[in-house]
């Protein structure tokens, strides 16, 4: 995480998150972002694609890995 994020998240408690981004330069969508990516959240798009990844290799398996 960068240290404009870190210090965002440091005094989010004591300042506004729409203050402390404006001041830094920062989008705000940008820093929940990278707040998210740093809890190890995936995102909608990413358990998506998961499960499209689980479906197409138990598929390939049931074909006896000949599907594709």
């Amino acid at each position: 995480m960068s240290d404009k994020y870190a210090a965002i998240a440091v005094h989010r408690g004591r300042y506004p998150v729409r203050l402390m981004c404006a001041a830094l330069h920062v989008s705000v969508s940008r820093f929940y972002d990278a707040q998210a990516r740093r809890q190890g959240a995936p995102s909608a798009r990413a358990a998506a694609d998961e499960r499209v990844r689980v479906a197409v290799r138990a598929a390939f398996t049931k074909s006896r890995r000949r599907y594709g």
